[in-house]
């Protein structure tokens, strides 16, 4: 990868973890208790909502972080899984991935339609 990709995707992933970090983690209130049923329900999800955004956002700091690190160690853009590099549509679409396209989906278990079963799925399929 040319040093002038690498500085932008040092930059985008700094940016990534700044903005993280600035963003504290949302605190849950206590809920209405003056509130009647439907009042209580909507701040029930507004809580759930905010809790699940707080998950994601840490998680994706920390992400950017090990993006970071593997960066500082010359291993960025390269997948952890399989080694090949990580195509530049996919690091511009998700800087903090460590993962190419192929191997994420193996990871997350998906199958394009048409496929023959995994290698894990053929003592189901055979008999």
């Amino acid at each position: 990868m040319k040093t002038d990709q690498l500085r932008h995707y040092r930059q985008a992933l700094i940016r990534i973890v700044d903005q993280c970090r600035t963003h504290p983690r949302p605190g849950l209130e206590e809920p209405l208790a003056h509130a009647d049923w439907e009042e209580q329900a909507a701040n029930l999800h507004d809580r759930y909502i905010m809790e699940v955004d707080g998950e994601i956002r840490w998680e994706v700091y920390g992400a950017a972080r090990r993006a970071l690190h593997r960066l500082g160690q010359g291993e960025y853009g390269r997948c952890t899984d399989c080694g090949q590099e990580i195509s530049t549509k996919r690091l511009d679409a998700v800087p903090w991935t460590e993962r190419c396209v192929a191997c994420q989906a193996a990871c997350e278990g998906y199958q394009p339609p048409g496929a023959p079963p995994a290698v894990m799925d053929a003592e189901r399929y055979a008999a």
